[in-house]
């Protein structure tokens, strides 16, 4: 889960330069002088950026929880008793970015 957390920020990034290299074509005289176009275009690579950013944070909790899982996980339970499980994940969208929570009990 946390190493295909790692590949979509790793996408997200891709995103990030390809349409801050775009923007850049309407930004003729000054990088930072841009027409409305390149304006916008900045704005979405900052976000494509923004959410790689913390789609990578999520993504290193969620495999190093789980390298702490294993490592501490002790011998495995009778299977008569009822298993927990806790899970999260990064989630993310070009609306934003979070974790989904959740268990079985």
């Amino acid at each position: 889960m946390g190493l295909a957390g790692l590949a979509v920020a790793g996408g997200f990034s891709i995103a990030a330069v390809t349409t801050d290299k775009e923007s850049q074509q309407y930004c003729p005289e000054d990088p930072n002088k841009c027409y409305p176009k390149g304006v916008a275009l900045r704005n979405q690579a900052i976000t494509y950026a923004d959410t790689a950013t913390v789609v990578v944070i999520a993504s290193g909790v969620v495999v190093a929880t789980g390298v702490t899982l294993f490592l501490l996980a002790g011998a495995p339970k009778s299977p008569n008793k009822a298993a927990r499980t806790w899970v999260l994940a990064p989630h993310a969208s070009p609306q934003g970015a979070g974790l989904v929570l959740g268990g079985v009990f």
